[in-house]
């Protein structure tokens, strides 16, 4: 109900269609529409599917890293799990709290990637429960940061006309990583020995990651400033 009256207050439909072109900036005389940005679209595809792959690492895995444990009982999971799961919504003020401080969306990508990877280090790590709710809390906050980041940066990166096609590609790239991390998570396992392993190296992963898109950023910002 909440999201719904939101919806009414806040969502409306432009007076006609070619209000709603124009307000794009679309059909402007002596404009010529431009090309879908493939190359673009190939770098946004990239990122997110790293991004879906590192996402889905504790969704689909989280529990056999639980058993690994001796916590293995739904119930005390669930108990268990309840508070830190709850850091999901930090991630979304987060996301929120950065963008407002004026930092681009390759910050907020950087973050939600040292989170997620941090996170996923520790549960790695850890051998007791306590270790594995400090580690979803920094999974968490991460995972609240990446969907809505990873939406904003991607629409920011194409033009208006091509918005739809590339959302459509966006999509498919971050369900293939819902479907490739299984795989990915299984190999690892294979050879660390324990799913704890796994979470390591994936872990280890996602914040070097997040470190070479820091120093690609500052790199690129540095030629920018010096053009």
């Amino acid at each position: 109900l909440p999201i719904f009256g939101a919806m009414l207050r806040y969502m409306y439909e432009p007076a006609s269609d070619a209000t709603a072109r124009q307000m794009l900036g679309m059909d402007e005389e002596g404009v010529a529409a431009p090309g879908f940005p493939w190359a673009t679209m190939a770098s946004i595809a990239g990122l997110t599917l790293f991004s879906s792959a590192i996402y889905y690492v504790f969704i689909v895995n989280g529990a056999t890293v639980w058993t690994e444990l001796g916590v293995s009982d739904p119930k005390s999971i669930g108990q268990i799990t309840a508070l830190p799961s709850l850091f999901i919504l930090v991630g979304a003020t987060l996301f929120w709290w950065v963008g407002k401080r004026g930092f681009g969306p390759h910050v907020q990508i950087a973050i939600f990637l040292g989170l997620l990877g941090a996170g996923l280090a520790t549960m790695g790590l850890t051998s007791n429960w306590q270790g594995m709710i400090a580690g979803m809390a920094l999974q968490q906050t991460g995972a609240g940061m990446a969907i809505p980041t990873l939406i904003a940066w991607a629409q920011s990166q194409l033009p208006y006309q091509h918005r739809g096609r590339g959302m459509g590609i966006w999509t498919a790239t971050f369900f293939f990583g819902q479907f490739s991390s299984p795989l990915v998570v299984s190999a690892l396992r294979g050879a660390m020995g324990t799913m704890q392993g796994a979470f390591l190296v994936a872990g280890i992963i996602s914040v070097v990651g997040a470190g070479l898109l820091l120093v690609v950023l500052s790199r690129t910002t540095r030629k920018a400033s010096l053009a």
